[in-house]
């Protein structure tokens, strides 16, 4: 296994080149839970119902309460002693070193004794949802990594700070009352605690439901991505990330159409981005972009490719993703990126690849160092190509205006 300090060291050996080389030349019942979450979550929005505290605080028990119900459970498995917990008949990746998308040889081996510990290391925000003082209920937020000790970190969390870059974000029509376009308005709404909402972009009217944090440096923030736990495959096709995929309180790729709704958030222009990112030892750091959208001013965005727009880095991260701007997005199936062979396929990911990526957050999930070369969870100004991370989150909202 790559030791974390020269991992670290590998991050600043490498953080100005053009990354890793040109590549040379689900299951049935995991199916059924997501689709009964889908349904769940559609009711809700079309009655105009915001999601109970319940489902928002479990990071996964709305899947267990699910997986009870139908008795969902690998087969072969046998009902653990003690009974259900939270979470436990979600699988995470199988352990097949042939399978796509999954560890190479050696790799399942770490993640199954990582997983095998997986419950003594739970977080401290995993715990009851009794309100705190002020009549914040804890659950209800999903809080961002903090150190197992030395104190905790400061909820909002360090603020971007780039220069802005690119046209103002598109604010021609009022905001409704009950009708949110994004996050921002639900912020605007009065409303502070983290959670699931339905919201109605200018360009999607019938609307969706999306995770809003309404806490991080001064709130706002639409949730388009989070890792944190492996219970998701994302090495998926273009149909997948076009759709969206995930449970949106848990991991996900922004859900139906996940880069049409994208699309159809930034395509004029006027989002910041923002990038959580937590290791194994509970560090945290974390990159903005003062500019950032998806098919910008495109006819055709999903012919076109769904291009990236990225510009004005700040943060503590260091940049990995200006590289990719321009980029179209390239899954294993739809090769559009500028090397010879896909690196989607090559890096077990989906990203808007160049030749081949400075960072690919849709890697597999690996959990901290590994043998393997650039295929995990990957951000390389921070921690080289060699270690995956253990929590990601990718929010986006209209640039506010400088102070």
């Amino acid at each position: 296994m790559v030791g974390r300090r020269a991992v670290r060291h590998g991050g600043r050996r490498h953080g100005n080149s053009d990354g890793p080389p040109s590549p040379p030349a689900s299951s049935a019942h995991l199916q059924q839970v997501t689709h009964l979450s889908s349904l769940l979550e559609h009711l809700c929005l079309r009655l105009h119902l915001h999601l109970p505290l319940s489902w928002q605080q479990g990071r996964g028990l709305h899947a267990s309460h699910l997986c009870r119900l139908f008795r969902v459970r690998r087969p072969g498995d046998h009902l653990p002693r003690g009974g259900w917990r939270a979470g436990q008949c979600l699988p995470g990746p199988r352990l097949s070193g042939s399978e796509p998308g999954l560890p190479a040889a050696g790799g399942a081996a770490r993640l199954a004794a990582a997983r095998a510990d997986q419950s003594q290391r739970r977080r401290p925000q995993e715990r009851g949802g009794r309100p705190e003082a002020g009549g914040r209920p804890e659950g209800a937020r999903r809080p961002h990594p903090q150190p197992e000790a030395g104190g905790r970190v400061a909820e909002e969390g360090p603020r971007c700070s780039g220069p802005a870059h690119g046209p103002p974000a598109e604010r021609a029509e009022p905001h409704h009352p009950g009708r949110p376009r994004d996050c921002s308005d639900v912020l605007a709404s009065g409303v502070s605690v983290d959670g699931v909402y339905s919201v109605f972009p200018t360009h999607d009217p019938e609307g969706f439901m999306v995770y809003c944090d309404l806490s991080t440096d001064g709130g706002g923030w639409t949730v388009i991505q989070r890792r944190e736990d492996g219970s998701m495959n994302f090495f998926r096709g273009w149909e997948a990330y076009r759709d969206g995929f995930g449970t949106t309180t848990g991991e996900h790729w922004l859900g139906g159409p996940g880069l049409h709704r994208i699309y159809t958030l930034t395509r004029s222009g006027g989002y910041e981005l923002r990038i959580d990112m937590a290791d194994f030892d509970n560090a945290t750091a974390f990159a903005c972009y003062s500019d950032f959208s998806v098919g910008r001013d495109s006819v055709n965005p999903e012919e076109d490719g769904y291009p990236l727009t990225v510009d004005g880095y700040s943060g503590t991260a260091g940049d990995s993703l200006l590289k990719h701007s321009g980029m179209r997005f390239t899954t294993k199936d739809r090769d559009q990126d500028q090397s010879e062979n896909n690196c989607a396929a090559y890096y077990q990911g989906a990203w808007w690849y160049r030749n081949c990526h400075t960072s690919n957050l849709n890697g597999q999930y690996l959990r901290g160092g590994h043998a393997s070369y650039a295929d995990g969870v990957e951000w390389s100004s921070w921690t080289g190509w060699q270690y995956s991370l253990r929590f990601t989150e990718m929010k986006i909202r209209p640039r506010r205006p400088e102070s």
